[in-house]
């Protein structure tokens, strides 16, 4: 599957793809689906892969929801599991489902959860309606946390450049919108998050 995916998100390695066998997409999704059902300890990672697949570049939320409330369900105790379904829960706006994960996020003292738990937040107040200052803070707040650490985390980075763009959009401040939604694009090969940043830059 990533031998297809991979370089038409990343278009500066596709010469070097002429060394690699020709991937097949159709067929990666059966054989993740096989190992998800049919292995022992490959289970997780097929489960992951699944999740991430139709959430990232599949833009089939449902099924993506599906394979991470299973992983989750399989592995509760997981911190990042938690994450993952937390991230697709608040695209589908399951505000319960949401809300269970950030409680139990909150609890991994791990500097990369509680800077996600800090942005999926800002995330969730976005959906419930929690006032646009209390949003921005919480997105900087997580960004903060991530960045004092030396936490690289692209797709999170992005999701709270995102939330801040839509801030400042809401503040009628168009230039700075602009350039968080630039760095989210920058951020992220989510195919989602780049097509919403992508669609505001056209229009503005």
């Amino acid at each position: 599957y990533y031998s297809v995916q991979y370089p038409e998100s990343h278009p500066m390695i596709k010469p070097l793809m002429v060394f690699f066998q020709n991937g097949d997409k159709e067929l990666g999704i059966k054989e993740l689906e096989y190992a998800s059902k049919n292995t022992s300890f490959s289970e997780a990672e097929a489960y992951g892969f699944l999740a991430n697949v139709y959430f990232k570049y599949e833009f089939d939320y449902e099924k993506a929801f599906g394979y991470a409330q299973t992983l989750h369900l399989k592995f509760p105790k997981n911190s990042f599991f938690q994450y993952k379904l937390c991230e697709i829960a608040l695209m589908k706006k399951e505000i319960k489902v949401t809300k269970a994960c950030l409680d139990s996020i909150k609890n991994n003292k791990a500097h990369f959860y509680q800077g996600s738990h800090h942005i999926l937040s800002a995330n969730l107040l976005e959906i419930t309606g929690g006032s646009t200052a209390k949003i921005k803070q919480l997105y900087n707040d997580g960004l903060a946390i991530l960045i004092k650490n030396n936490i690289n985390s692209a797709e999170l980075n992005s999701i709270a450049y995102m939330g801040l763009a839509r801030s400042w959009h809401l503040e009628k401040n168009i230039p700075k919108a602009k350039y968080y939604y630039k760095l989210a694009i920058d951020n992220t090969s989510n195919k989602y998050y780049e097509k919403e940043a992508l669609d505001y830059l056209k229009k503005h």
